[in-house]
């Protein structure tokens, strides 16, 4: 198992502005600039399916396992021996939001996907996380 997280606390905005960001995913690619689009059919709930187009690369279908309104919510890619899953989660602490961002990688072919795909989406969270805050304090 591999697993990476991205943590930051803003001041900035409110966690029903992060969560209307967040649960629209039909509008992910207006601010995640390595998307071509993202697309939900049905509600943000578990259980839903979305497709995810990064920039040059094929669509890759993936699954909300867990969705916890103005909380968090867990999504699921299946890859060959592997499942990849990211968490995201919002948390008011005094008077800030801090926003944690996490990927997780298990399965037994967990260690190449780390260094295929996962490293990759570790080293951008940082920048989605201010995209997201960025997007939020726009709504």
């Amino acid at each position: 198992m591999w697993e990476k997280a991205h943590q930051v606390i803003t001041q900035n905005v409110t966690i029903e502005q992060l969560w209307r960001v967040w649960s629209d995913i039909n509008h992910w690619g207006e601010w995640q600039p390595g998307l071509d689009y993202a697309k939900l059919e049905g509600k943000f709930e578990a259980g839903n399916h979305f497709l995810l187009k990064p920039k040059g690369k094929s669509p890759v279908k993936i699954e909300l396992v867990e969705v916890e309104p103005h909380q968090s919510f867990t999504d699921l890619t299946r890859l060959p021996l592997a499942k990849m899953l990211g968490h995201h989660q919002f948390k008011q602490i005094g008077t800030g939001i801090e926003i944690t961002s996490s990927i997780r990688l298990n399965g037994p072919l967990a260690f190449l996907w780390r260094r295929i795909l996962g490293e990759k989406i570790a080293d951008k969270m940082p920048a989605q996380t201010e995209q997201l805050i960025k997007r939020a304090s726009d709504v």
